[in-house]
């Protein structure tokens, strides 16, 4: 009966889908309604783009009715397969009592909190990262709008720029029109303690409580004309260098060929558009191996599988064709992804 209960706890993905959420630093980049294909390791996301130009008016009430001047809206689909399949392995008691089912249950729990939601958060972070389209202070050096003023090439952060940096990185947001109600700006501790020594800081900070998923969190965040930014602070460890796959295997899902490397030292910042960004997780399988069925290991054994991954929605538009035809064939995508890193 106890085995029965433990099996039905995991049988059920939004347990543990709950309890990494409640953990993550980057839950709320699953904003994106998500569709899922037959393969496990895939997921649909829609698209929509308008194509055809204004129709001509002659002022007689006369308009050009030809196709190539019809405006259609388009719905398709783009589909993103999950790079990452991993597996976690637990060893675990005779589940023959309540009490050896709670204990179940909270070591499944720790291994979500400690193992699994790390090493998500850090695959996501780490990607985004790599995959900014804007880099301020350092190296390569601001584009776009960005001033390069600013903070300048090879100049830290500190009190005196650190908050006209972050306002004309969400200038650049407005200007791109990446519009969102919220961006997140995700921060090492020592940026956050830049952040509160800056001079306007008391002008421009807010603080707010939010409810997710039953427990109350306080978010702080910056305010500015341009937008609003919650502040998420994230220890330095979860900044990685990042390498992504062998690029002709983008359509096979489970390769695990993007890998996370050292600890990026230089990042300092990133702020993100919320509506830019798709993160899935998807659990594939959870189960409990009884003792005997594993060659060579003594003891039941708790197995999850899943794939995850994280991914800038590229920005697309359709090429225009005439009406009776499925537009299929897209332009290349727009080059500001609603993604900006900091680094030193």
């Amino acid at each position: 009966m106890w085995l029965y209960k433990a099996e039905k706890y995991i049988a059920d993905p939004n347990n543990l889908y709950q309890q990494f959420k409640k953990e993550s630093f980057t839950r709320d980049l699953e904003v994106m309604t998500q569709f899922s294909l037959d393969d496990a390791g895939a997921v649909r996301v829609q698209s929509k783009s308008f194509t055809g130009a204004a129709q001509n008016y002659d002022g007689y009430g006369s308009v050009s009715t030809t196709a190539a001047d019809l405006i259609r809206a388009n719905t398709g689909w783009i589909i993103y397969q999950l790079d990452q399949k991993k597996y976690y392995g637990l060893p675990i008691d005779k589940i023959e009592a309540e009490e050896s089912l709670n204990l179940f249950i909270s070591q499944v729990n720790w291994l979500v909190k400690t193992m699994v939601t790390v090493d998500i958060d850090t695959y996501r972070l780490s990607k985004l990262s790599s995959e900014a389209s804007v880099v301020v202070n350092g190296a390569a050096l601001p584009t776009g709008t960005i001033d390069q003023k600013l903070v300048g090439s090879g100049n830290d952060l500190d009190k005196t720029n650190v908050l006209p940096t972050i306002e004309t990185c969400l200038g650049k947001m407005q200007n791109e029109e990446v519009t969102t109600d919220n961006y997140i700006l995700y921060t090492t501790p020592a940026v956050a303690i830049t952040i509160e020594d800056a001079d306007k800081i008391v002008r421009i900070i807010n603080v707010r409580e939010v409810d997710r998923d039953g427990a109350k969190f306080n978010i702080r965040s910056i305010s500015t004309s341009n937008g609003t930014a919650d502040i998420i602070i994230i220890p330095d460890r979860y900044f990685h260098l990042f390498t992504h796959g062998d690029p002709t295997h983008v359509n096979q899902a489970g390769t695990n060929l993007n890998t996370v490397g050292a600890i990026d030292t230089g990042f300092r910042f990133l702020l993100v558009a919320r509506s830019a960004i798709n993160a899935v997780v998807k659990v594939n399988h959870a189960r409990i191996m009884p003792e005997g069925t594993i060659r060579g290991f003594l003891g039941d054994l708790f197995e999850l599988f899943i794939y995850h991954d994280i991914f800038t929605i590229e920005r697309r538009r359709a090429v225009a064709v005439a009406a009776d035809i499925d537009p299929v064939t897209f332009l290349a995508p727009k080059a500001f992804n609603g993604v900006i890193k900091c680094s030193l």
